[in-house]
């Protein structure tokens, strides 16, 4: 079972996910977990429901895809009252406001859900859309955004100015962090990724592997804060099957190559695309077969 965001559910078709391919190659039935914006707190969630309804074989494996923007759908997005008294950060949690900005965020969550069915579904239409608005109309070059994202900017950026403002609040360049702040949101992934490995072993799972890749900014910034790093601690830390590391990949053909952003992603976007998937798929298979 993969189990990630929309960079696991796939901006794309079917056979040109990660899942997808994953499945061609290796002829093993999988189970696509993965729904656009979601994190480690509901990648729980997603797991124990194909436990219930008895979806996976003896000797499963899941395939996490740890995304970027986890940390900040962790330190802003998904509460979890059970685990406020965990997270030992600076910034403890305003429930008042915390409430405020969920009734503000179920206001627009029907604007939010035609714009995500647009982005899935109509991808040639969004490319099209955002190369004639940042290319023709504002006169500035549209793969930029991509680099300046506040949804992948903790690796690159102090955090303390990631923290000024609620992960609920402005567009997708001035959100910030709050109210876990980085740090909060990064042991967040920790505590929620660990019980999932433990849910694993006590469900008779073979285990998980972490799943390590970039977004643009990734390659196009240096690090502040080294995410592959981070992840390969994670899975020694729980013990887990193994990591699967795109970005240093990737990092390495970037360090050589000018066309790396045209090469590995879908043009206007921040997801891997079909040439990606394809080299990460047999990556992983390999690393499940050694």
């Amino acid at each position: 079972m993969f189990l990630g965001d929309s960079a696991i559910y796939g901006m794309m078709k079917w056979e040109d996910s990660l899942p997808g391919i994953f499945q061609k190659i290796s002829k093993i039935n999988v189970l696509n977990g993965g729904v656009p914006s979601y994190s480690p707190t509901v990648y729980l969630n997603r797991y124990k429901e194909a436990l219930k309804s008895e979806l996976l074989n003896k000797n499963h494996i899941l395939i996490i895809g740890l995304d970027i923007s986890d940390v900040q759908d962790e330190a802003g997005y998904w509460m979890d009252p059970n685990y406020m008294n965990l997270y030992d950060v600076d910034h403890p949690i305003n429930l008042a406001a915390f409430k405020k900005e969920e009734k503000k965020a179920n206001q627009t969550s029907d604007i939010n859900t035609i714009k995500d069915w647009v982005i899935t579904h109509l991808n040639t239409t969004t490319i099209v859309y955002r190369i004639v608005k940042f290319n023709i109309i504002s006169n500035n070059d549209y793969t930029k955004p991509l680099f300046y994202s506040s949804r992948s900017a903790f690796t690159w950026q102090d955090f303390n100015q990631l923290e000024k403002s609620e992960a609920t609040e402005g567009d997708n360049y001035t959100k910030g962090y709050l109210p876990l702040g980085v740090e909060g949101g990064i042991k967040k992934i920790k505590i929620k990724i660990s019980e999932i490995n433990k849910l694993v072993h006590e469900n008779n799972g073979n285990g998980i592997y972490l799943l390590i890749y970039p977004w643009p900014a990734q390659i196009h910034h240096e690090d502040k804060f080294k995410w592959s790093d981070y992840v390969n601690e994670l899975c020694l830390e729980i013990n887990c099957l193994g990591t699967v590391d795109l970005m240093t990949d990737l990092r390495n053909y970037a360090g050589a190559n000018d066309d790396w952003y045209t090469k590995f992603f879908l043009n206007g976007d921040i997801h891997l695309n079909k040439y990606a998937n394809k080299i990460f798929a047999e990556k992983i298979w390999r690393e499940i077969k050694n």
